[in-house]
């Protein structure tokens, strides 16, 4: 007695993401085989792409394959469930879903998980398992044999591990880490508040948008801390500031380095510009163009002062499109186009102060009503409705008014986040003394090892093309700060290597030495450039590919420039081989034959 076995159309299925080895589709079906002896067969088709995280871009680039295993036994068929557990002792990463009922009554298609994901589709892991529970023998095509039950198990676990092992967990993205990590600190600081995944703002916000941006740099991976202040009834930003801090958002130490940055570097500073006046006088307000100051002045000095302002502006502008006309008119040639140009920016500069004057003209409280759209518009724009509070501007109140309804609040700097310090290490304060950390930072006038480790730790990476620091002090006191680097290539650390030698001296002095091996001499480090600034600045620069030497003398009253053969006394004296790990004698002694030889004089 035997059934004939339905079949479906082939199709063409596209391979699951992620999934290299996706088994995309399966049809479980049985038959009687003889009297009392019956065949259950496993027929299925997978297509894969080959380990590619993609969906596959072209339709002939996904695999197709359909085959069929067949088990052969005697007695009933055992329920879902039992099969999904067998397949589980076996330690296959196969599940039934739904795993309730009898096979006996299974036909079509039948959902299964593969590694805790929807595939809908088994291998040859349900026959083994179900021989297993009957019984009984396997039959693969690919085999092309009978195979036992202990056989077709081992078979098996010999595909799975051919199989590409799945990806591992993927680690949360940036943004969400920091708002994990800033979560505590807004939990003690009410007067904190996140927007987005990019602002940390002092709330609540009045006329100034106060607070730290952070910023994503490789995917998400590296972020940086930025100080961020905006007057909300500035139609633009005005200031894109450098980082306070910078650093991989995974890394061990980031969360302290980063509240230590925003308390120290941040928050403090910006904390105390709490009026509109205070924005004028800080650095912030010093920076600015005449054209970018008008609103800041109108709204907290008054229309007559604004005016002022105005006047003087109008009279620079005029004044410049005139000079910008007699270039255009006297140009020649190539020059013209320029010149061209620079008249048609500055009617357009003219044209925006007289914009501002015409403001003035349609009254204070015109000018004012503007100002007061414009705040709303950009607190609308950084979806701040929340924290911010529509207040009148300083020139709409009295004086003793202005600190209570208008200015925004001034930021204490504690309660803070507090983290042990083993991120940092003081330098050595002791001439003779070493210490080692990683990296460095100069911080307010503060320097720090950064990932303090020991002498045998910075051996290693010393060894391995790592990059370390020593710090120490000279016998005269200076403080020295030589960092070693080489070249990141296919993932890992190689030559040419890098020695940077800074030395820190009295009256705020310091010197910048760079040593390089280059790919042209392996093998041999050059000393290719010295920097002294401060007061007394001097700066010479060596090229081995030109033979010459430049120096740039700023000294005296008037700089001074000269350019130098380099002979072979030179070669000799500043180029050598690596020093070996924790010596740095000769780095020191090229840079005080260099500098007694250029006419420096005595290092620092």
């Amino acid at each position: 007695m035997s059934g004939k076995v339905a079949s479906r159309p082939r199709q063409r299925l596209r391979a699951v993401p992620r999934q290299p080895r996706a088994i995309v589709g399966a049809w479980l079906h049985w038959r009687l085989c003889a009297l009392r002896t019956r065949r259950l067969g496993f027929r299925y088709r997978w297509t894969g792409d080959r380990g590619r995280s993609e969906y596959p871009k072209r339709q002939d680039s996904v695999r197709d394959m359909s085959m069929e295993t067949h088990v052969f036994f005697r007695g009933r068929l055992p329920g879902r469930a039992a099969l999904s557990r067998a397949m589980k002792e076996l330690g296959f990463p196969f599940s039934i879903t739904g795993a309730t009922g009898s096979l006996e009554q299974q036909s079509g298609f039948m959902p299964m998980k593969f590694r805790g994901e929807e595939t809908g589709v088994e291998l040859m892991c349900a026959a083994a398992a179900l021989a297993r529970l009957v019984d009984g023998v396997v039959f693969d095509e690919a085999e092309n044999r009978l195979l036992t039950v202990d056989d077709a198990i081992e078979v098996e676990r010999k595909n799975l591990d051919a199989l590409p092992k799945p990806p591992k967990a993927r680690s949360p993205r940036g943004p969400t880490v920091l708002k994990r990590m800033l979560a505590p600190l807004l939990a003690k600081r009410s007067d904190l508040a996140l927007v987005g995944h990019h602002l940390l703002l002092i709330r609540p916000v009045r006329h100034l948008i106060r607070g730290a941006e952070f910023r994503w740099h490789h995917g998400g991976r590296v972020c940086s801390a930025c100080p961020y202040l905006r007057p909300l009834y500035q139609p633009n930003e005005l200031f894109l500031e450098n980082a306070a801090f910078s650093g991989a958002i995974h890394g061990a130490d980031f969360a302290p380095m980063l509240f230590d940055r925003l308390a120290a570097e941040v928050f403090p500073v910006l904390g105390k510009i709490a009026t509109i006046e205070d924005f004028l006088e800080a650095s912030w307000g010093k920076r600015l163009w005449p054209e970018n100051l008008f609103p800041s002045i109108l709204l907290s000095r008054g229309v007559a002062r604004a005016r002022e302002h105005v006047i003087r502006l109008e009279a620079g502008r005029e004044k410049g499109l005139a000079e910008a006309k007699a270039r255009q008119a006297s140009a020649r040639g190539e020059e013209t186009a320029f010149r061209r140009y620079e008249t048609k920016a500055a009617e357009e500069a003219l044209a925006r102060a007289r914009t501002l004057r015409e403001l003035l003209d349609r009254g204070t409280d015109a000018a004012f009503a503007f100002y007061r759209e414009m705040e709303a518009a950009v607190a609308k724009g950084y979806k701040i409705e929340q924290i911010w509070e529509p207040s009148p501007f300083p020139a709409e109140l009295p004086a003793s008014k202005r600190a209570a309804k208008s200015a925004d609040p001034v930021f204490p700097p504690t309660p803070w986040l507090v983290f042990p310090q083993t991120w940092r290490q003081d330098p050595p304060r002791k001439p003779g003394e070493i210490r080692y950390g990683i990296d460095w930072w100069d911080r307010q006038d503060r320097m720090s090892l950064l990932h303090p480790i020991t002498r045998e730790q910075a051996e290693a990476r010393h060894r391995n093309f790592q990059p370390y620091t020593l710090a120490t002090r000279l016998p005269e006191g200076q403080l020295m700060i030589l960092t070693y680097e080489s070249s990141l290539r296919d993932g890992a650390w190689q030559p040419p290597v890098r020695y940077v030698l800074r030395i820190y001296g009295r009256r705020r002095r310091y010197m910048i030495v760079d040593f390089q091996e280059d790919c042209v001499d392996p093998g041999v480090l050059k000393m290719h450039s010295i920097k002294i600034q401060g007061p007394r600045a001097w700066e010479s620069y060596l090229s081995f590919r030109d033979s010459e030497k430049s120096i740039h003398d700023y000294r005296m009253k008037k700089k001074s420039y000269e350019c130098r053969p380099m002979t072979a006394q030179d070669r000799s004296v500043y180029t050598f081989t690596p020093p070996i790990f924790g010596e740095f004698d000769q780095l020191l002694q090229a840079i005080s034959t260099y500098l007694s030889n250029e006419g420096f004089g005595a290092l620092m």
